[in-house]
């Protein structure tokens, strides 16, 4: 069984490499289109950072 951690951090490379494959695959999509197709289509309140951090990386 695994613990709340580890889900939590399957969970956040799921929505990571969502992110990443929606950008590849639309090349014009904005970030704010993005957190907008998350809410529609999932229910999923994401915020534009987070999008951006997904992105992009950590900013340094």
């Amino acid at each position: 069984m695994k613990s709340r951690d580890e889900i939590k951090s399957n969970l956040r490379d799921w929505m990571t490499s969502t992110c990443q494959l929606t950008k590849a695959k639309f090349n014009n999509v904005t970030v704010s289109d993005i957190s907008f197709m998350w809410r529609s289509q999932f229910g999923i309140k994401m915020t534009d950072a987070w999008v951006r951090k997904a992105l992009y990386g950590k900013k340094s």
